[in-house]
């Protein structure tokens, strides 16, 4: 009787691991490293939504970031610390730009 319920609790622990892996989405929230410009990076919802606009505005196919080849992290890093330049603050001033590629 004990070991059914070393059981159950098993799958109750594999079925929630898996439900939140799910919910989170490809990249998941974490931190990622940018070797290019060694620094870090939070993987979050907003940063995954950066990613598909680079994605798409690059006509892209969506592959998950660990699996993009080396020299499509470099584009999309170099994309991303170009978008944060332009738009980090400027006495007290953000100017919103699109950037194409």
């Amino acid at each position: 009787m004990r070991l059914n319920h070393r059981i159950i609790a098993l799958m109750l622990s594999i079925a929630a691991l898996a439900t939140s892996s799910a919910i989170t989405g490809c990249a998941g929230d974490g931190l990622v490293y940018d070797p290019y410009w060694h620094d870090y990076h939070r993987w979050t919802h907003g940063e995954n939504t950066r990613y598909r606009q680079w994605e798409m505005g690059s006509n892209r196919v969506h592959v998950d970031f660990p699996d993009r080849t080396p020299g499509d992290q470099l584009a999309y890093w170099s994309w991303r610390h170009r978008v944060d330049a332009l738009e980090a603050p400027v006495g007290g001033f953000r100017p919103r730009l699109a950037l194409v590629g």
